[in-house]
């Protein structure tokens, strides 16, 4: 099957996965059409960057949805830059105070809720933060190893002297409830099959298997997004 003959994304699906979660790594202010697409299926997302900043940070406009009032939630500093620290063994290491802001919306058609948290901080520990078996959906694109990118590979199992940053995808399949959706456009990824595919490559297969999943390309989203349904094999 060509790429270009995958069907758009089903709501329907959305409504059926066990997890609840939306976790959007490195986001930036890439964040109305994830909301667009899945906001009939999820009930919370959690959109991460390390350049958030909350003074006087406005809610996101989401059509057809109401902001509750008085439901903003600031955990955390406002603002905070960022700093190098040493750890003692003469390594270096990028801080910055991590913060939390959050909204609710309702749906006037039938009541539905959904939060919409902005997390400002490394999204190795935002991953970290997310209880086991609670994701339904992991989004990442437009990231890169180079000028501002995060050099984050979260599709991809790299090792690291810091624990918490090692073997990411390791932890995303903890954290994935099965089925789930994984969105990638070949950003910092090992996976040659999503690279491939986020090229719009013919070749690429319609399933796969790889680390322990089973992946099946289910639609093709904006901007070279490709959205696989993911199972244990």
């Amino acid at each position: 099957m060509a790429i270009d003959e995958v069907p758009s994304l089903d709501v329907a699906l959305l409504r059926t996965l066990p997890g609840r979660i939306f976790f959007y790594p490195s986001a930036g202010s890439d964040w109305m059409e994830p909301l667009t697409q899945f906001i009939e299926g999820m009930d919370e997302f959690r959109f991460i960057d390390i350049r958030y900043q909350f003074k006087n940070a406005r809610p996101i406009p989401l059509g057809g949805w109401d902001l509750l009032e008085d439901s903003a939630v600031l955990l955390g500093p406002a603002v905070s830059r960022g700093h190098i620290l040493q750890d003692g063994k003469g390594c270096e290491f990028r801080h910055i105070e991590p913060a939390w802001l959050s909204h609710a919306y309702r749906n006037p058609r039938d009541g539905r809720q959904v939060l919409v948290t902005r997390r400002r901080g490394f999204g190795q520990y935002a991953l970290h933060e997310l209880p086991d078996s609670s994701v339904g959906v992991f989004w990442h694109r437009g990231d890169s190893a180079g000028e501002g990118g995060s050099n984050v590979w979260y599709l991809a199992n790299r090792p690291r002297r810091h624990p918490p940053l090692s073997n990411l995808f390791e932890v995303i399949k903890r954290k994935l409830a099965y089925p789930a959706l994984i969105a990638s456009d070949g950003s910092n990824t090992r996976f040659s099959e999503l690279k491939a595919s986020s090229r719009q490559n013919l070749e690429v297969p319609m399933k796969f298997i790889k680390l322990g999943l089973s992946w099946q390309r289910i639609a093709c989203l904006g901007r070279n997004t490709v959205l696989w349904m993911v199972e244990p094999h």
